[in-house]
């Protein structure tokens, strides 16, 4: 039996057990989310993502440069 099919094996057997796999509870049964902070990666200003698309596009700038460059002067052929 290989080490893969031995890992599902165990997983099956921990999810069929009754004591480990409890029922995650539902939203509408559990306490308010008020309280539950937001998320650190996902900021409310709409400037993330502005930022993110600015660094990534210039990043992607820079290497479509970088390959041009490298064209021309005959290092990629």
């Amino acid at each position: 039996m290989s080490p893969l099919d031995r890992l599902c094996n165990f997983h099956r057997e921990r999810a069929a057990d009754v004591e480990i796999a409890e029922p995650r509870p539902r939203r509408e049964e559990g306490p308010p989310l008020d309280h539950v902070p937001v998320s650190y990666r996902e900021p409310e200003s709409s400037i993330y993502g502005t930022v993110e698309k600015i660094l990534i596009g210039s990043i992607i700038l820079l290497g479509v440069c970088a390959f041009a460059a490298g064209y021309s002067w005959g290092a990629v052929s």
